[in-house]
């Protein structure tokens, strides 16, 4: 005979979250992005419930999976940062397409991306990729990042509120090479503002950033 879920099965489960030591934004998260619903959907299914190969952060730094959705490839370059950044885009950023030219066609229905931080600062980029490539992750292209900002007032809303993060930018770790230095695209927000810009790759891994990848 079914019976539903208890309260008290449910106050069993903050039990078990909290000994794990996980913290209220991590189980927001997984939430929002679906893992606590295909773990109990799996339940529901009788399936067995296999976790892996898991994907460790570093030591110091946290990982956050978000899933995106309807993501165009090959959105033209200018159509793509005025998208990801009503409120502005710097000017060397426009200035790039032509070394980030699209890495497809059409429309990626969904995707998840992997986002890699260091909330005491001190990331570098050149560990964030070590690490990337230890778990066979590939780093997600500038218009990827780009989508995943323009959905941000919808899909992902107050993501940084939920991380904790104010503002929150998002790295795309390809880099290109501009004014003769190493250069990586970037989108930021902050509630409803959103913007984009090229930075030096030495800049990047502060508490606030966050290098973004897929499987």
């Amino acid at each position: 005979m079914f019976k539903n879920v208890t309260d008290n099965q449910g106050l069993g489960f903050a039990r078990m979250a909290r000994a794990k030591g996980i913290s209220r934004q991590q189980l927001a998260v997984a939430e929002e992005d679906g893992t606590i619903g295909r773990f109990l959907d799996g339940i529901k299914a009788g399936l067995p419930i296999i976790i892996g190969p898991l994907i460790i952060p570093p030591l110091g730094a946290r990982i956050c999976t978000v899933k995106v959705k309807k993501l165009r490839l090959d959105r033209e370059w200018q159509e793509a940062l005025r998208a990801a950044g009503p409120n502005g885009s710097d000017e060397n950023v426009r200035q790039v397409g032509h070394l980030y030219l699209p890495t497809g066609t059409g429309v990626v229905e969904e995707e998840e991306h992997i986002l890699l931080n260091y909330p005491n600062g001190g990331g570098r980029w050149v560990d964030a990729l070590a690490w990337a490539a230890e778990f066979k992750l590939t780093p997600n292209d500038p218009r990827r990042v780009f989508g995943m900002a323009e959905q941000n007032t919808n899909l992902h809303r107050n993501l940084h509120r939920k991380l904790v993060v104010k503002p929150m930018f998002v790295i795309a770790p390809i880099e290109c090479r501009f004014d003769h230095d190493r250069r990586a695209c970037c989108a930021w927000w902050e509630d409803a503002k959103r913007a984009t810009s090229l930075s030096w790759t030495g800049f990047f891994g502060g508490a606030t950033d966050w290098f973004s990848f897929r499987k």
